[in-house]
Parts: C-alpha cells; sequence; structure tokens
C-alpha cells in the first residue's frame, strides 16, 4: 500500500510499505528517500507519536494515510558540556567510596549500561517519562 510521507517545510512524498511493518522499518524507508537518519526522525500519525515496535496496523494506518515526519534537534555542545558535568560529579562521588581505579571501573560499567538502557526506550516512553517529571514539578510546586 501507498502512504504519504509529510517533512515539515517541504513537500509530501509517497512511499510504498506493508501494512504489518514496523514503523522501525517505515523509518528506514523515509531515510532512504529523504535522507534523514532513523535515529533523528519521530513520526507522528493523527497527533500520535509511532512507537518503533508498533507496526502500522497497530496504529490504524492505511493505504493513502498521511504521516509527518519531525526531526529531533541533535545535541548542542552545551549539552554534552552538561553531560560531562554530570560524568564528573558522579566520579568524585564514588571516588569517596572507591579507589580511584575501581571508581573509574563502575563509572564506565554505569556509562555503559545507562547507554544501553536510553537505547531501548521508545519515542513513547520517552514521552511517558517527561509527563510524570512534569506532573511531579507542577504537583510540588503548588
Amino acid at each position: 500500500m501507498k502512504i504519504y510521507v509529510k517533512l515539515l517545510g517541504s513537500q509530501e512524498t509517497t512511499i510504498e510499505v506493508d501494512p504489518l511493518d514496523a514503523v522501525s522499518s517505515v523509518k528506514k524507508k523515509i531515510e532512504r528517500e529523504l535522507d534523514i537518519p532513523c535515529e533523528l526522525q519521530r513520526l507522528v500519525f493523527k497527533g500520535s507519536p509511532l512507537a518503533d515496535s508498533s507496526s502500522l496496523s497497530d496504529n490504524k494506518i492505511c493505504e493513502n494515510s498521511k504521516i509527518h515526519v519531525f526531526v529531533k534537534k541533535t545535541t548542542s555542545q552545551n549539552t554534552t558540556q552538561q553531560t560531562d558535568a554530570l560524568w564528573m560529579e558522579l566520579k568524585k562521588f564514588l571516588c569517596k567510596h572507591f579507589s580511584e581505579a575501581d571508581a573509574e571501573v563502575v563509572l564506565n560499567n554505569f556509562k555503559e549500561d545507562f547507554k544501553t538502557t536510553l537505547k531501548e526506550l521508545s519515542l513513547d516512553d520517552l514521552e511517558r517519562l517527561g509527563h510524570y517529571h512534569l506532573e511531579r514539578m507542577s504537583g510540588s510546586g503548588s
């Protein structure tokens, strides 16, 4: 079946898909067609973000449906500096409880686990996490 893909500020394009295709495989087709890396794509259908692991049919996407593609911003230098500051703080904390060498090992293992966990999160997971923290913040402010 064919679906329409609309990139903000750009023309619509048509791609050929199967209703059982996973959203992640549709992202690969969009990457080939529009030259946007999969990891930077956020697909939305009728206002709802599409989880990579779901299929088109799971999301009620059928012939001639239109999917909107949003491109995520790449990390900025400021974000990198904040991340580096976090790892340095964590290392300082670990050095209070471990030797320098052991603290380095624990930190590196934690970084790898953290990276793996983040990669496994879907956009839906991140959205739920964001809503949860926003509600917590607004609840504590009242």
